[in-house]
């Protein structure tokens, strides 16, 4: 071997390409208590499982069944059990598995689509709240978006038409602060309370210079942090707070 580093690098981080386990086409993660990970495969219309070392915990074909096609958002509630939405709401709607992968529930099984209280979106942001409840924003189409919440037990807590309002448009994202409120990352940023209502006016939290947000986290202090483009080819994007 040669000499040793001659400064120190931001990380000691090393790719590892990872197969098995039904990984096809994977396009979100979620992470639970022990360290796995969990994908959803929206071409395999599975969920694949890996263990923190990279050892693929789910069969070749992934996790299947309980409705899911083209999984594209998953998230890890308080018990260790994984719900995962389907890209598109024609197709289905929100699945909940085991930690080992079983089918728990499906609340589409008996249809209609739209049994979540939102038109037939495409489902672009999913996480969980410290009661254990499932917030998932939906894509409806010409921008508009619609909010959902569902209990632990499976029940759809934001009523017939899902949480609305607030202009909210093109959603990307959402998370949850410690107040249990909901933070949508869109057009601009949107917050409900964790009742369904509109906490940022009816047209979102924006500045001039914002045009695109995406992915949105919220930190210890209870700020808000997301990543977002502008409307100039000229400018790049960049995070705002």
């Amino acid at each position: 071997f040669g000499a040793g580093l001659t400064s120190q690098p931001n990380d000691f981080i090393v790719a590892i390409e990872l197969s098995g386990g039904g990984l096809d086409n994977a396009i979100a993660v979620a992470v639970d208590s022990l360290g796995d990970a969990w994908f959803t495969n929206s071409i395999g219309n599975s969920v694949s499982e890996f263990s923190s070392t990279g050892a693929a915990l789910s069969p070749s074909t992934g996790y299947t069944g309980g409705g899911l096609i083209r999984p594209s958002v998953v998230a890890i509630d308080t018990s260790g059990n994984v719900w995962v939405m389907n890209a598109d709401g024609t197709w289905g709607g929100v699945t909940e598995l085991s930690s080992s992968g079983s089918v728990l529930r499906n609340l589409n099984a008996t249809q209609p689509y739209n049994i979540l209280g939102c038109m037939l979106g495409e489902a672009t942001g999913m996480t969980v709240d410290a009661s254990g409840s499932v917030w998932v924003v939906l894509y409806e189409g010409s921008g508009g978006a619609c909010v959902v919440k569902v209990s632990s037990t499976g029940q759809i807590l934001s009523g017939t038409s899902g949480y609305v309002g607030g202009g909210v448009t093109y959603p990307s994202s959402l998370a949850i602060d410690g107040s249990g409120n909901a933070w949508v990352a869109g057009q601009a940023m949107y917050e409900f309370s964790n009742t369904g209502s509109v906490l940022s006016g009816t047209n979102g939290y924006t500045d001039e210079s914002v045009y695109s947000l995406h992915g949105i986290a919220v930190d210890s202090s209870g700020s808000i942090w997301a990543v977002y483009n502008t409307d100039s080819l000229q400018v790049p994007g960049g995070l705002v707070k």
